[in-house]
């Protein structure tokens, strides 16, 4: 899936852990903490949704750039 073309849509842990660099642990300890997005359940998978990780992205590079 090409986020950057794709704004909307789910993404799999995977895919969002290629888009913040942080480890598994670090980011379920965001989730937990409500730093990142709460994700959703389809069944069994975990998912977030696109916009949500793109807006979390851009708040963290506006923050970074300050």
């Amino acid at each position: 899936m090409d986020v950057k073309e794709n704004a909307e849509g789910l993404l799999r842990e995977k895919q969002v852990l290629r888009l913040v660099p942080v480890s598994r642990a670090t980011l379920w300890r965001w989730v937990a903490s409500g730093r990142f997005p709460k994700p959703m359940k389809l069944g069994a998978i975990t998912v977030w949704a696109v916009a949500d990780v793109r807006a979390f992205v851009e708040a963290a590079r506006q923050g970074a750039s300050r």
